[in-house]
């Protein structure tokens, strides 16, 4: 709207400076009069109203809201890498008030000796920045599969069990524009556990690596490492680390039957580097080389030394969420354990961490938005719960960041699926829950300027019936968006089991009839080990908080290996959608 006033008009007003030593009075000083027009029809001929295209304004804001995305994305990551795989730390620290949560793993290609998806290590790591030079640390892992390789000197293949936690400490004690130099240093508790049986549930008996009996060996040892590592970063877009290290592990292991012969200390030096592939993607290489000390052990129990390399990619969802995955023969997940490979083996394994930096403080925000943030700012929750003929579901949802969700969900299939299908009786046990967690990480987004919205989603959990077994879920979620009211999805699918694989593609066309309707027709193709099936949904927006989804399907369930398998016949279901 312009306003366009009469010279005249706008003359007739008296402007007079009224002085007050009580500002409370002050609004009593203010004298008003009144200005009389001879020509009121004149005056309101002087505004001039202008319409405005609501539809293109709109446009207009999102254009640039997509600008100032595609401007931050392209911009150089400030984080760097705090290690180089395990077993090579850098000499980089947080910052002062910085916080890093980390959860990894790694896992064997096959099930080994034991079967299963893989011998795997699970673990968690909370950084935190102390002082801009110091970084503390806390940590835990657990690893309890069977040795990997067939034990030739035994009758029955060892269990294995190795739990750790301990701290960790980083200061970085020379800091300049050419190179920075730091000591990294840490202190755990290692449980070790050969022989008898260590799975959840599990009763039965093997022979131990440390001796002759059948009895369990369980030793908690202190153990601890030292590194000093330097970090070369004049080049614009690589770094490079050497590091000395020195690990103190026990030289032997065992219980009042017997001990036998463990690593002892180790020696070694890592060197390594990472490259800026580009604004979001840093590729890293790392090697170990022990000195004089074993850090392997083969199937015959002959402890020995070999080389540890890693090489991977780390990728910048956001300034807040990184995925990280690589290849390596290190399967500790400790500082100290680092340097060691997988239990029986120098086999070649694979790793992955997902690395998340909350905010702590709401700087820069008024008081009257604090109330919207929480201690880590989430982006979204919600909360979903269905049910079909064929079970029921309660999933909740937090969006971390802008480009990460997690998600944590309960699913019980009805008892009388039980031996329908081998797949449904194991690994999601009809009459108990399943429960998984995992999350999605969005790859690639349109408002970034990217053709496509790509998603990455991964999810494990077990079904909480006696030996829980367990599997890994991931899709790659496309989106091709036709319109403001059209787009199609395709989702290539699998599900590891570890007795066979789950392979099928997931397509989907969204067609939105108004703001509170959607028509979602999907067909899963199965490809290995699957089955064609489908899902007729309608999406009913009925509160800016809810939605409801009504379908009809012949999938066992809307989750994870359950969208690739058939049921014996279609049924009814209700998803409600809650977002908080």
């Amino acid at each position: 709207m312009k306003l366009n006033a009469y010279e005249d008009n706008s003359k007739k007003i008296k402007w007079e400076i009224i002085r007050s030593n009580n500002l409370k009075d002050l609004d009593k000083s203010i004298k008003w009069e009144i200005i009389r027009s001879n020509n009121l029809k004149d005056l309101d001929k002087s505004i001039k109203w202008k319409t405005i295209d609501k539809t293109k304004d709109r446009k207009n804001i999102k254009n640039k809201m997509k600008q100032t995305k595609i401007q931050n994305a392209s911009k150089s990551s400030k984080k760097k890498l705090l290690q180089l795989g395990k077993s090579v730390p850098t000499a980089n620290t947080l910052s002062k008030g910085d916080l890093i949560l980390e959860t990894s793993h790694v896992s064997s290609y096959n099930g080994g000796q034991s079967g299963g998806i893989g011998n795997q290590n699970y673990s968690g790591l909370i950084q935190y920045g102390f002082f801009k030079n110091l970084t503390i640390s806390s940590f835990y892992t657990e690893a309890d599969d069977p040795l990997f390789k067939k034990i030739d000197t035994t009758a029955i293949q060892p269990e294995n069990l190795w739990s750790n936690y301990g701290i960790g400490l980083r200061w970085n004690v020379i800091n300049n524009n050419t190179y920075k130099l730091s000591i990294d240093s840490s202190i755990e508790r290692w449980r070790v556990g050969s022989g008898g049986c260590f799975g959840y549930n599990c009763k039965n008996k093997s022979n131990n690596i440390f001796n002759s009996g059948i009895e369990k060996v369980l030793n908690d040892n202190l153990i601890s490492s030292l590194s000093i590592p330097i970090t070369w970063t004049k080049f614009n877009n690589l770094n490079l680390t050497f590091s000395p290290r020195l690990v103190f592990l026990p030289k032997k292991q065992g219980n009042d039957i017997g001990s036998g012969q463990f690593y002892g200390n180790n020696y070694g030096v890592g060197i390594g580097g990472s490259y800026e592939l580009s604004k979001r993607i840093k590729s890293f290489y790392s090697g170990y080389f022990p000195i004089n000390s074993t850090n392997t052990f083969d199937n015959k129990i002959k402890f020995k030394r070999t080389n540890l390399h890693t090489i991977g990619l780390n990728y910048e969802l956001d300034s807040r969420t990184w995925l990280e995955g690589y290849v390596t023969n290190s399967f500790g997940q400790t500082p100290a354990t680092s340097i060691l490979t997988i239990p029986s083996s120098e086999d070649i394994i694979y790793g992955g961490r997902f690395i998340y930096a909350p905010i702590l403080e709401n700087r820069n925000i008024t008081e009257d938005n604090k109330k919207k943030y929480n201690l880590f700012r989430l982006f979204r929750k919600q909360i979903k719960v269905g049910m079909n003929g064929n079970g029921s579901y309660y999933k909740g949802i937090l969006g971390l960041s802008e480009s990460f969700n997690f998600e944590i969900t309960n699913e019980t299939i009805y008892k009388h699926m039980e031996k329908k299908k081998k797949i449904i009786d194991r690994y999601i046990k009809p009459g108990t829950n399943s429960i998984r967690g995992g999350g999605t990480a969005n790859l690639l987004n349109i408002d970034n300027g990217d053709k496509i919205n790509l998603s990455l989603r991964l999810t494990y959990g077990r079904a909480m019936s006696k030996t829980r077994p367990g599997y890994l879920f991931s899709e790659l979620i496309n989106d091709w968006i036709i319109n403001d009211n059209n787009s199609i999805n395709f989702s290539p699918k699998i599900a590891w089991t570890g007795t066979k694989n789950l392979i099928g593609v997931g397509t989907s066309y969204n067609w939105k009839l108004s703001p509170n309707f959607e028509i979602i027709p999907k067909y899963n193709i199965g490809i290995t080990n699957s089955h064609n099936n489908y899902n007729i949904m309608l999406k009913t927006k009925i509160k800016k908080y809810l939605e409801i989804d009504s379908y009809l399907s012949n999938t066992i369930s809307q989750n994870d290996i359950g969208q690739l398998i058939k049921s014996s016949s279609p049924v009814f279901g209700l998803n409600l959608n809650f977002k908080l």
